[in-house]
Formats: C-alpha cells, sequence, structure tokens
C-alpha cells in the first residue's frame, strides 16, 4: 500500500473542455486518482502520455518530489508530494473552443518542502485575476513542513484557459 504508482499512458489528449483533469507538478508521470481524475505530470518526461498544455512561469523555478510516504496529513498524498518553487504564475489552457465560459472547481494543493519555514515564506493566490488567498504560509496552515494543505475554489468561470497567480506577500 506504500508503493508509489506512477505510468506513462496511451491517452490522446482531450480535444474538448474535460470535466475532470490534474496537473501534478513535478511528477514522475501520470496517475488515475480513485475519484477518476486524470492527474498529468508537468513537465512531462517524454513518455507517451495525454497533456494538456501548460504554462509555468517564475524566477529560479526549483522543482521537488519525494516518496508519498514523507507526507503527512490531506488527501492525495501523491500529488502534494511533487511541486515547484519560485512559481508566479500558472497558466492552463483548455482544450477546444466549443463552450463559452463555464465553470470550474479548482483544488490546489500545497506541501512546503522546507523545515523551518513557518512564517517564512507568505504569499497570496489569485484566480483567474482575483485575489482568492491572502498571506498564505503553508507551513503553518498545515501544522508544519511536509504536511499536504489543500484549498478548494468553486465557480470559477473560464473558457479558453485558468491561470492561478502567486505573488509574495512580504519577505
Amino acid at each position: 500500500p506504500d508503493v508509489d504508482l506512477w505510468t506513462y499512458n496511451a491517452l490522446k489528449s482531450p480535444q474538448s473542455a474535460s470535466r475532470r483533469f490534474g496537473i501534478n507538478l513535478g511528477a514522475p508521470g501520470d496517475r488515475l486518482a480513485a475519484d477518476g481524475t486524470l492527474w498529468m505530470e508537468f513537465p512531462k518526461s517524454g513518455d507517451p502520455s495525454a497533456s494538456l498544455e501548460v504554462q509555468v512561469d517564475g524566477e529560479k523555478l526549483k522543482w521537488f518530489r519525494q516518496h508519498s510516504s514523507k507526507v503527512q496529513g490531506g488527501r492525495l498524498k501523491w500529488v502534494a508530494a511533487s511541486g515547484v518553487e519560485g512559481v508566479s504564475k500558472l497558466r492552463v489552457t483548455l482544450p477546444g473552443t466549443e463552450l463559452s465560459q463555464r465553470r470550474y472547481q479548482v483544488n490546489l494543493f500545497f506541501l512546503e518542502p522546507n523545515a523551518g519555514q513557518t512564517g517564512r515564506r507568505l504569499f497570496d493566490v489569485s484566480i483567474q485575476g482575483r485575489e482568492v488567498l491572502k498571506d498564505l504560509d503553508v507551513a503553518r496552515e498545515a501544522g508544519g513542513s511536509g504536511r499536504s494543505l489543500e484549498k478548494r475554489f468553486n465557480g470559477v468561470l473560464a473558457k479558453d484557459q485558468i491561470e492561478i497567480s502567486f505573488r509574495a506577500s512580504r519577505g
């Protein structure tokens, strides 16, 4: 049960707006969650798999990955076990243009990978240009470093893309 199961898949990339997808930053491959969400690795390792167009901006991006057994708390520990530090903007281009704006649920998974960061790394999060989190301290809110924190946002309007911005709020 503690084995991390990652793979590539022979699925074609979605050609129309999908009801359920996940982008797993820094992941070693793709993985299907119990709820049917296909979590796709980014950046791509080169193995065949479905993907969406993803753009990650930031200075000095630092990718991390660890075994999910090292992650405490939360659900989908294997999603929180990898990620990127230093990101300022993440943009996911939604496939197809056949639909007008629709509402999405956006779940963000956070993990502070470095010990001793409580109170030292605070940032604001915006989705589609609207601030949704102010002065987020992942380590404090999750109960320490190495602990998963999930934030859920319902009713996010999008047609062509979903854009999430991160801005250091101090320090």
